[in-house]
Protein backbone atom coordinates (compact mmCIF):
# COMPACT_ATOMS: atom_id res chain seq x y z
CA UNK A 1 0.00 0.00 0.00
CA UNK A 2 1.24 3.47 -0.88
CA UNK A 3 2.44 5.70 2.12
CA UNK A 4 0.24 8.00 0.15
CA UNK A 5 -3.21 6.16 0.42
CA UNK A 6 -2.84 5.58 3.83
CA UNK A 7 -5.43 7.98 5.51
CA UNK A 8 -7.74 7.59 2.96
CA UNK A 9 -7.84 4.03 2.97
CA UNK A 10 -8.14 4.03 6.63
CA UNK A 11 -11.40 6.23 6.84
CA UNK A 12 -12.68 4.31 3.88
CA UNK A 13 -12.33 1.34 6.36
CA UNK A 14 -13.44 2.72 9.05
CA UNK A 15 -16.81 3.89 6.90
CA UNK A 16 -17.36 0.42 5.90
CA UNK A 17 -17.28 -1.33 9.18
CA UNK A 18 -19.81 1.45 10.44
CA UNK A 19 -21.75 0.23 7.83
CA UNK A 20 -21.59 -3.11 8.43
CA UNK A 21 -20.24 -3.71 4.44
CA UNK A 22 -17.33 -5.88 4.30
CA UNK A 23 -14.09 -4.86 3.54
CA UNK A 24 -12.75 -5.95 0.27
CA UNK A 25 -9.23 -5.15 0.99
CA UNK A 26 -7.16 -7.14 2.77
CA UNK A 27 -3.73 -7.76 3.60
CA UNK A 28 -1.46 -10.21 1.69
CA UNK A 29 -2.16 -13.58 3.16
CA UNK A 30 -5.38 -12.69 5.07
CA UNK A 31 -7.60 -14.29 2.40
CA UNK A 32 -7.94 -17.98 2.15
CA UNK A 33 -10.31 -20.56 0.34
CA UNK A 34 -10.53 -24.19 -0.14
CA UNK A 35 -6.69 -25.11 -1.29
CA UNK A 36 -6.50 -27.02 -4.96
CA UNK A 37 -5.35 -30.78 -4.96
CA UNK A 38 -2.62 -31.84 -7.16
CA UNK A 39 -4.61 -35.08 -7.64
CA UNK A 40 -7.93 -33.34 -9.21
CA UNK A 41 -5.65 -31.50 -11.69
CA UNK A 42 -6.68 -31.89 -15.14
CA UNK A 43 -2.79 -31.36 -16.31
CA UNK A 44 0.43 -32.69 -14.38
CA UNK A 45 1.66 -29.06 -12.54
CA UNK A 46 4.21 -27.89 -14.37
CA UNK A 47 7.74 -28.11 -12.14
CA UNK A 48 8.18 -23.88 -12.83
CA UNK A 49 5.35 -21.26 -11.34
CA UNK A 50 2.55 -21.70 -13.09
CA UNK A 51 -0.14 -18.96 -13.16
CA UNK A 52 -3.63 -17.95 -14.90
CA UNK A 53 -4.49 -14.11 -15.19
CA UNK A 54 -8.27 -14.32 -14.75
CA UNK A 55 -10.61 -11.67 -16.93
CA UNK A 56 -10.21 -8.40 -14.69
CA UNK A 57 -13.33 -6.72 -14.13
CA UNK A 58 -14.01 -3.57 -15.95
CA UNK A 59 -15.86 -0.31 -15.14
CA UNK A 60 -15.00 2.24 -17.65
CA UNK A 61 -16.67 5.46 -17.83
CA UNK A 62 -15.97 5.95 -21.52
CA UNK A 63 -18.03 3.44 -23.72
CA UNK A 64 -15.29 3.61 -26.29
CA UNK A 65 -12.64 2.40 -23.71
CA UNK A 66 -14.70 -0.72 -23.09
CA UNK A 67 -12.13 -2.93 -24.12
CA UNK A 68 -9.55 -1.58 -21.44
CA UNK A 69 -9.93 -4.00 -18.94
CA UNK A 70 -9.86 -6.90 -21.62
CA UNK A 71 -6.84 -5.55 -23.13
CA UNK A 72 -5.07 -5.07 -19.48
CA UNK A 73 -5.62 -8.86 -18.77
CA UNK A 74 -4.47 -9.83 -21.67
CA UNK A 75 -1.22 -7.83 -21.44
CA UNK A 76 -0.41 -9.27 -17.88
CA UNK A 77 -1.03 -12.60 -18.94
CA UNK A 78 1.39 -11.57 -21.91
CA UNK A 79 4.44 -9.90 -20.18
CA UNK A 80 4.28 -12.91 -17.12
CA UNK A 81 4.53 -15.22 -20.41
CA UNK A 82 7.77 -13.41 -21.06
CA UNK A 83 9.23 -13.92 -17.82
CA UNK A 84 11.76 -17.15 -17.70
CA UNK A 85 11.28 -19.76 -16.27
CA UNK A 86 7.57 -19.78 -15.81
CA UNK A 87 4.74 -21.46 -16.88
CA UNK A 88 1.81 -19.33 -17.95
CA UNK A 89 -1.86 -20.03 -19.57
CA UNK A 90 -2.21 -18.48 -22.99
CA UNK A 91 -4.13 -14.95 -22.97
CA UNK A 92 -6.30 -16.92 -26.14
CA UNK A 93 -8.28 -19.71 -22.68
CA UNK A 94 -8.87 -16.45 -20.47
CA UNK A 95 -12.19 -15.10 -22.54
CA UNK A 96 -13.76 -18.79 -21.26
CA UNK A 97 -13.89 -17.13 -17.86
CA UNK A 98 -15.78 -13.79 -18.83
CA UNK A 99 -18.03 -12.96 -16.30
CA UNK A 100 -18.29 -16.52 -14.50
CA UNK A 101 -17.68 -16.59 -10.71
CA UNK A 102 -15.33 -19.54 -10.36
CA UNK A 103 -13.36 -20.43 -7.24
CA UNK A 104 -9.69 -20.56 -7.22
CA UNK A 105 -9.73 -24.09 -6.88
CA UNK A 106 -11.96 -24.78 -9.47
CA UNK A 107 -9.67 -22.91 -12.03
CA UNK A 108 -6.25 -24.37 -10.69
CA UNK A 109 -7.63 -28.31 -10.72
CA UNK A 110 -9.20 -27.68 -14.63
CA UNK A 111 -5.88 -26.06 -15.89
CA UNK A 112 -3.15 -27.91 -13.64
CA UNK A 113 -1.71 -24.42 -11.95
CA UNK A 114 -0.81 -22.79 -8.73
CA UNK A 115 -1.53 -19.25 -9.16
CA UNK A 116 -4.62 -17.46 -9.89
CA UNK A 117 -4.27 -13.86 -10.77
CA UNK A 118 -7.65 -11.57 -10.26
CA UNK A 119 -8.80 -7.52 -10.49
CA UNK A 120 -10.38 -4.92 -11.01
CA UNK A 121 -10.11 -2.30 -13.60
CA UNK A 122 -11.78 1.83 -12.91
CA UNK A 123 -11.32 4.57 -14.74
CA UNK A 124 -13.79 7.61 -14.03
CA UNK A 125 -12.52 10.88 -16.03
CA UNK A 126 -8.47 10.83 -15.90
CA UNK A 127 -8.33 8.94 -12.64
CA UNK A 128 -7.42 5.08 -12.71
CA UNK A 129 -7.93 2.55 -10.14
CA UNK A 130 -6.50 -1.26 -10.80
CA UNK A 131 -6.83 -3.89 -7.89
CA UNK A 132 -5.17 -7.17 -8.28
CA UNK A 133 -4.57 -10.27 -6.46
CA UNK A 134 -2.57 -13.60 -6.16
CA UNK A 135 -3.59 -16.71 -4.85
CA UNK A 136 -1.63 -19.65 -4.05
CA UNK A 137 -4.32 -21.94 -4.79
CA UNK A 138 -2.40 -25.14 -3.85
CA UNK A 139 -2.08 -23.16 -0.36
CA UNK A 140 -6.07 -21.79 -0.79
CA UNK A 141 -4.48 -18.38 0.56
CA UNK A 142 -3.93 -14.79 -1.18
CA UNK A 143 -0.19 -14.28 -1.07
CA UNK A 144 -0.48 -10.51 -2.39
CA UNK A 145 -2.40 -7.50 -3.01
CA UNK A 146 -2.25 -3.80 -4.07
CA UNK A 147 -4.22 -1.44 -5.37
CA UNK A 148 -3.00 0.92 -8.08
CA UNK A 149 -4.58 4.76 -7.79
CA UNK A 150 -3.16 6.44 -10.60
CA UNK A 151 -3.56 8.70 -13.76
CA UNK A 152 -5.06 6.72 -16.77
CA UNK A 153 -1.73 8.24 -18.78
CA UNK A 154 0.24 6.00 -16.23
CA UNK A 155 -1.38 2.75 -17.29
CA UNK A 156 1.46 0.99 -19.46
CA UNK A 157 3.40 1.70 -16.33
CA UNK A 158 1.25 0.17 -13.91
CA UNK A 159 1.20 -2.90 -15.87
CA UNK A 160 4.98 -3.14 -16.26
CA UNK A 161 5.16 -2.67 -12.18
CA UNK A 162 2.23 -4.93 -11.69
CA UNK A 163 3.81 -7.92 -13.68
CA UNK A 164 7.14 -7.31 -11.78
CA UNK A 165 5.14 -6.99 -8.42
CA UNK A 166 3.24 -10.17 -9.07
CA UNK A 167 6.48 -12.65 -10.57
CA UNK A 168 8.73 -11.17 -7.57
CA UNK A 169 5.61 -12.44 -4.76
CA UNK A 170 5.76 -15.78 -6.34
CA UNK A 171 9.33 -15.68 -5.76
CA UNK A 172 10.10 -15.71 -9.01
CA UNK A 173 14.05 -14.33 -9.16
CA UNK A 174 14.34 -11.69 -11.99
CA UNK A 175 17.64 -10.43 -11.57
CA UNK A 176 18.90 -11.02 -15.11
CA UNK A 177 16.00 -8.69 -16.21
CA UNK A 178 16.58 -5.49 -16.93
CA UNK A 179 13.42 -3.90 -14.98
CA UNK A 180 13.68 -0.11 -16.22
CA UNK A 181 14.06 -1.07 -19.82
CA UNK A 182 11.63 -3.96 -19.70
CA UNK A 183 7.80 -3.11 -21.34
CA UNK A 184 4.90 -5.36 -21.00
CA UNK A 185 3.01 -3.02 -23.49
CA UNK A 186 6.39 -2.67 -26.02
CA UNK A 187 5.88 0.88 -26.15
CA UNK A 188 5.54 4.00 -24.15
CA UNK A 189 3.38 5.73 -26.41
CA UNK A 190 -0.23 5.54 -25.13
CA UNK A 191 -2.36 6.71 -27.98
CA UNK A 192 -0.19 3.96 -29.96
CA UNK A 193 -1.44 1.18 -27.23
CA UNK A 194 -5.03 2.45 -27.35
CA UNK A 195 -4.84 2.64 -31.11
CA UNK A 196 -3.39 -0.99 -31.24
CA UNK A 197 -5.94 -2.29 -28.58
CA UNK A 198 -9.16 -0.85 -30.16
CA UNK A 199 -8.86 -3.24 -32.71
CA UNK A 200 -10.03 -5.88 -30.04
CA UNK A 201 -13.50 -4.47 -30.50
CA UNK A 202 -13.95 -5.61 -34.48
CA UNK A 203 -12.52 -8.93 -33.66
CA UNK A 204 -16.53 -9.67 -32.20
CA UNK A 205 -17.44 -9.89 -35.45
CA UNK A 206 -14.78 -10.40 -38.25
CA UNK A 207 -16.37 -9.17 -41.46
CA UNK A 208 -14.56 -7.50 -44.95
CA UNK A 209 -15.47 -4.47 -43.37
CA UNK A 210 -14.37 -4.53 -40.04
CA UNK A 211 -11.10 -6.75 -41.10
CA UNK A 212 -10.15 -3.08 -42.91
CA UNK A 213 -11.16 -1.04 -40.10
CA UNK A 214 -8.56 -2.95 -37.92
CA UNK A 215 -6.24 -2.89 -40.46
CA UNK A 216 -6.45 0.89 -40.21
CA UNK A 217 -5.67 0.96 -36.71
CA UNK A 218 -2.62 -0.80 -36.84
CA UNK A 219 -1.11 0.91 -39.37
CA UNK A 220 -2.05 4.51 -37.39
CA UNK A 221 -0.61 2.45 -34.32
CA UNK A 222 2.82 1.84 -35.76
CA UNK A 223 2.62 5.86 -37.57
CA UNK A 224 2.34 6.78 -33.88
CA UNK A 225 5.12 4.80 -32.82
CA UNK A 226 7.14 2.78 -35.69
CA UNK A 227 9.46 0.45 -33.15
CA UNK A 228 6.03 -0.96 -31.70
CA UNK A 229 6.43 -4.37 -32.59
CA UNK A 230 2.47 -5.67 -31.76
CA UNK A 231 0.63 -3.68 -34.32
CA UNK A 232 2.97 -5.12 -37.04
CA UNK A 233 2.39 -8.54 -36.06
CA UNK A 234 -1.40 -7.70 -36.03
CA UNK A 235 -1.34 -6.15 -39.42
CA UNK A 236 0.57 -10.07 -40.16
CA UNK A 237 -2.43 -11.97 -39.15
CA UNK A 238 -4.80 -8.99 -40.83
CA UNK A 239 -3.01 -9.45 -44.23
CA UNK A 240 -3.30 -13.42 -43.82
CA UNK A 241 -6.94 -12.80 -42.80
CA UNK A 242 -7.39 -10.85 -46.05
CA UNK A 243 -5.85 -13.80 -48.55
CA UNK A 244 -7.41 -16.50 -46.55
CA UNK A 245 -10.81 -14.68 -46.88
CA UNK A 246 -11.06 -13.39 -50.30
CA UNK A 247 -11.36 -10.03 -48.23
CA UNK A 248 -8.49 -8.18 -50.59
CA UNK A 249 -8.58 -8.03 -54.46
CA UNK A 250 -5.39 -10.07 -54.57
CA UNK A 251 -4.20 -13.02 -51.77
CA UNK A 252 -0.64 -13.41 -53.42
CA UNK A 253 -0.53 -9.42 -52.98
CA UNK A 254 -1.89 -9.54 -49.27
CA UNK A 255 0.40 -12.33 -48.48
CA UNK A 256 3.72 -10.83 -49.80
CA UNK A 257 2.99 -7.39 -47.77
CA UNK A 258 2.43 -9.82 -44.66
CA UNK A 259 5.48 -11.21 -45.18
CA UNK A 260 7.29 -7.86 -45.07
CA UNK A 261 5.53 -6.85 -42.13
CA UNK A 262 7.05 -9.95 -40.27
CA UNK A 263 10.50 -9.49 -41.40
CA UNK A 264 10.01 -5.95 -40.52
CA UNK A 265 9.08 -6.71 -36.68
CA UNK A 266 12.37 -9.32 -36.51
CA UNK A 267 13.98 -6.74 -38.16
CA UNK A 268 13.15 -4.54 -34.81
CA UNK A 269 13.49 -7.25 -32.22
CA UNK A 270 14.90 -10.53 -33.50
CA UNK A 271 14.41 -11.54 -30.08
CA UNK A 272 10.25 -11.34 -29.93
CA UNK A 273 9.13 -14.84 -30.29
CA UNK A 274 5.45 -13.50 -31.38
CA UNK A 275 7.15 -12.19 -34.26
CA UNK A 276 8.99 -15.63 -35.13
CA UNK A 277 5.76 -17.13 -34.57
CA UNK A 278 3.98 -14.37 -37.21
CA UNK A 279 6.30 -15.51 -39.38
CA UNK A 280 6.08 -19.06 -39.26
CA UNK A 281 2.46 -18.60 -40.16
CA UNK A 282 3.21 -16.24 -43.43
CA UNK A 283 5.44 -19.29 -44.92
CA UNK A 284 3.14 -21.57 -43.56
CA UNK A 285 0.31 -19.82 -46.07
CA UNK A 286 2.91 -19.47 -48.38
CA UNK A 287 3.35 -23.68 -48.30
CA UNK A 288 7.00 -22.96 -47.23
CA UNK A 289 6.53 -25.48 -44.63
CA UNK A 290 9.90 -26.10 -43.96
CA UNK A 291 10.95 -22.84 -43.64
CA UNK A 292 7.36 -21.95 -41.21
CA UNK A 293 8.52 -24.82 -38.96
CA UNK A 294 11.95 -22.81 -38.59
CA UNK A 295 10.37 -19.74 -37.33
CA UNK A 296 7.66 -21.85 -35.46
CA UNK A 297 10.56 -23.35 -33.40
CA UNK A 298 12.69 -20.45 -32.97
CA UNK A 299 9.38 -18.74 -31.40
CA UNK A 300 9.30 -21.77 -28.95
CA UNK A 301 13.21 -21.40 -28.18
CA UNK A 302 13.02 -17.84 -27.12
CA UNK A 303 9.54 -18.04 -25.36
CA UNK A 304 8.27 -21.52 -24.26
CA UNK A 305 4.71 -19.61 -23.29
CA UNK A 306 4.26 -18.23 -26.79
CA UNK A 307 1.20 -20.92 -27.52
CA UNK A 308 0.92 -19.21 -31.01
CA UNK A 309 4.22 -21.14 -32.09
CA UNK A 310 3.19 -24.15 -31.51
CA UNK A 311 0.94 -24.41 -34.88
CA UNK A 312 4.09 -25.39 -36.28
CA UNK A 313 1.96 -28.62 -36.11
CA UNK A 314 0.19 -27.51 -39.18
CA UNK A 315 2.92 -27.40 -40.84
CA UNK A 316 4.12 -30.98 -40.09
CA UNK A 317 0.54 -32.20 -41.06
CA UNK A 318 0.67 -30.50 -44.39
CA UNK A 319 4.11 -31.61 -45.00
CA UNK A 320 2.52 -34.92 -44.50
CA UNK A 321 4.48 -35.58 -41.23
CA UNK A 322 1.16 -35.88 -38.93
CA UNK A 323 3.35 -37.97 -36.37
CA UNK A 324 5.27 -35.16 -35.80
CA UNK A 325 2.56 -32.86 -35.35
CA UNK A 326 1.55 -34.12 -31.53
CA UNK A 327 3.74 -33.19 -29.32
CA UNK A 328 3.22 -29.54 -30.99
CA UNK A 329 -0.57 -29.86 -30.82
CA UNK A 330 -0.38 -31.61 -26.77
CA UNK A 331 1.74 -28.81 -26.26
CA UNK A 332 -0.59 -26.19 -27.58
CA UNK A 333 -3.58 -27.85 -25.36
CA UNK A 334 -1.10 -27.71 -22.46
CA UNK A 335 -0.72 -23.58 -22.80
CA UNK A 336 -4.14 -22.87 -24.19
CA UNK A 337 -6.88 -25.30 -23.38
CA UNK A 338 -10.13 -23.39 -23.64
CA UNK A 339 -9.71 -22.93 -27.35
CA UNK A 340 -10.43 -25.23 -30.19
CA UNK A 341 -7.37 -24.82 -32.25
CA UNK A 342 -5.27 -27.93 -30.43
CA UNK A 343 -7.98 -30.30 -30.19
CA UNK A 344 -8.32 -29.17 -33.88
CA UNK A 345 -5.12 -29.92 -34.80
CA UNK A 346 -4.76 -33.11 -32.81
CA UNK A 347 -8.07 -34.11 -34.97
CA UNK A 348 -6.16 -33.63 -37.93
CA UNK A 349 -3.03 -35.83 -36.99
CA UNK A 350 -5.68 -38.68 -36.46
CA UNK A 351 -7.45 -37.74 -39.69
CA UNK A 352 -4.92 -37.23 -41.91
CA UNK A 353 -3.17 -40.69 -41.31
CA UNK A 354 -6.30 -42.32 -41.98
CA UNK A 355 -7.24 -42.97 -38.60
CA UNK A 356 -10.99 -41.71 -38.47
CA UNK A 357 -12.50 -43.07 -34.93
CA UNK A 358 -9.48 -41.64 -33.04
CA UNK A 359 -9.81 -38.36 -34.96
CA UNK A 360 -13.94 -37.75 -34.04
CA UNK A 361 -13.31 -37.05 -30.13
CA UNK A 362 -11.00 -34.48 -30.77
CA UNK A 363 -12.67 -32.62 -33.66
CA UNK A 364 -16.16 -33.01 -31.14
CA UNK A 365 -14.46 -31.39 -28.32
CA UNK A 366 -13.31 -28.34 -30.51
CA UNK A 367 -17.00 -28.46 -32.07
CA UNK A 368 -17.67 -27.60 -28.20
CA UNK A 369 -15.79 -25.17 -27.85
CA UNK A 370 -16.39 -23.37 -30.88
CA UNK A 371 -19.40 -24.30 -32.31
CA UNK A 372 -20.02 -21.19 -35.25
CA UNK A 373 -16.64 -22.40 -37.14
CA UNK A 374 -17.37 -25.00 -40.03
CA UNK A 375 -14.29 -26.47 -40.24
CA UNK A 376 -14.87 -28.73 -37.36
CA UNK A 377 -18.10 -30.20 -38.86
CA UNK A 378 -16.69 -30.71 -42.52
CA UNK A 379 -13.72 -32.91 -40.84
CA UNK A 380 -16.01 -34.31 -38.18
CA UNK A 381 -18.39 -35.27 -41.60
CA UNK A 382 -15.49 -36.59 -43.42
CA UNK A 383 -14.17 -39.10 -40.33
CA UNK A 384 -18.15 -40.79 -40.44
CA UNK A 385 -18.26 -40.62 -44.35
CA UNK A 386 -15.17 -42.58 -44.46
CA UNK A 387 -16.62 -45.09 -41.53
CA UNK A 388 -20.04 -45.31 -43.58
CA UNK A 389 -21.68 -43.22 -40.99
CA UNK A 390 -23.96 -41.73 -43.50
CA UNK A 391 -26.77 -40.22 -41.56
CA UNK A 392 -24.44 -38.64 -39.29
CA UNK A 393 -21.97 -37.60 -42.08
CA UNK A 394 -25.28 -36.02 -43.37
CA UNK A 395 -25.84 -33.85 -40.75
CA UNK A 396 -22.57 -32.38 -40.26
CA UNK A 397 -22.42 -31.54 -43.92
CA UNK A 398 -25.61 -29.50 -43.14
CA UNK A 399 -24.07 -27.53 -40.52
CA UNK A 400 -20.90 -26.68 -43.06
CA UNK A 401 -23.52 -25.33 -45.60
CA UNK A 402 -25.49 -23.58 -43.03
CA UNK A 403 -22.23 -22.13 -41.81
CA UNK A 404 -20.98 -21.64 -45.17
CA UNK A 405 -24.31 -21.93 -48.11
CA UNK A 406 -21.62 -21.55 -51.01
CA UNK A 407 -19.15 -24.10 -50.23
CA UNK A 408 -17.89 -26.86 -52.26
CA UNK A 409 -15.26 -29.11 -51.69
CA UNK A 410 -13.17 -28.77 -54.89
CA UNK A 411 -12.67 -24.88 -53.88
CA UNK A 412 -12.26 -25.88 -50.30
CA UNK A 413 -9.09 -28.32 -51.77
CA UNK A 414 -7.91 -26.36 -54.23
CA UNK A 415 -7.99 -22.73 -52.49
CA UNK A 416 -8.53 -23.72 -48.84
CA UNK A 417 -5.55 -26.21 -48.61
CA UNK A 418 -1.80 -25.49 -47.93
CA UNK A 419 -0.67 -28.30 -50.06
CA UNK A 420 1.46 -28.53 -52.60
CA UNK A 421 -0.02 -32.10 -53.74
CA UNK A 422 -3.18 -34.00 -52.37
CA UNK A 423 -1.34 -37.22 -52.12
CA UNK A 424 0.49 -35.83 -49.07
CA UNK A 425 -2.94 -35.69 -47.22
CA UNK A 426 -4.40 -38.40 -49.46
CA UNK A 427 -6.24 -39.92 -46.70
CA UNK A 428 -8.18 -36.95 -45.67
CA UNK A 429 -8.67 -35.49 -49.17
CA UNK A 430 -10.41 -38.95 -50.28
CA UNK A 431 -13.05 -38.72 -46.80
CA UNK A 432 -13.73 -35.29 -48.06
CA UNK A 433 -14.76 -36.94 -51.18
CA UNK A 434 -16.89 -39.41 -49.69
CA UNK A 435 -19.09 -35.98 -47.78
CA UNK A 436 -22.58 -36.46 -49.39
CA UNK A 437 -22.71 -32.21 -50.60
CA UNK A 438 -25.33 -31.82 -53.01
CA UNK A 439 -23.68 -31.40 -56.72
CA UNK A 440 -24.68 -28.20 -57.28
Amino acid sequence: MRPKNLLCVTILLALLVNMGIPCPLVSAGSETEAPASIKNMAYPLPDEPSFVVLPFIGKIDEPDLDYIADTFTSDISYGLSTIPGVFVISWHSIPAYRGKKVACKEVAEELGIQYVIKGSLEKSGDNLRIKAQLIDALAGKQIWTDNYDRQFIDILKIQDEMTLDIAKSAGIKIDNMKSEKWSVAGTNNLDAYLKNNETFKYFRKLTPDNNEKIKKMYQEAIALDPNYISPMIGLVYNYGREARFGFSDSAEKSREQALKMAQKAIGIDSSNASAHASLGRVYYDLKQHDESISEYNKAIAINPNEADAYNAGWAYCYSGRAIEAIPYFEKKKRLDPKSPWAYLGLGHTRLFQGKYEEAIPYLKKALEINPRYFRMNLDLAACYAALGRQEEAKVAAEQVLKASPKFSIDRFINSGLPIESTEIVKPYIDALRMIPFPET
